[in-house]
């Protein structure tokens, strides 16, 4: 069993792996299935609705199952979720061709 959550100010990681797998970030040695995913995040965020969850998603992985799993969450009660992105590493954003008029 995970370590309680100890309130609102750190956030809750939900990884999503490539393989479609889910983790806790701080629980990684077990993949959790997507149908007990809301009751796992209830039992360590004690039910605070007000938790904050960022979803950290490998750049690979269908949208359709991120959505999913956000769905999932939300429909929880969780509404303070957010997703983690990378910091960009392609070109330098000023040799990107501007787009618009």
């Amino acid at each position: 069993m995970p370590p309680p959550f100890e309130g609102a100010e750190e956030p809750l990681i939900v990884v999503l792996t490539i393989g479609g797998e889910i983790f806790l970030q701080d629980v990684q040695d077990v993949a959790i299935k997507v149908n007990s995913l809301a009751p796992r995040l209830q039992g360590i965020t004690r039910e605070n609705l007000q938790a904050r969850i960022y979803i950290r998603a490998d750049q690979s992985l269908p949208h359709g199952h991120i959505m999913e799993v956000m769905s999932d969450i939300g429909g929880a009660g969780y509404q303070r979720m957010a997703l983690i992105s990378e910091p960009f590493q392609g070109k330098d954003s000023r040799d990107l061709k501007k787009i618009g008029p």
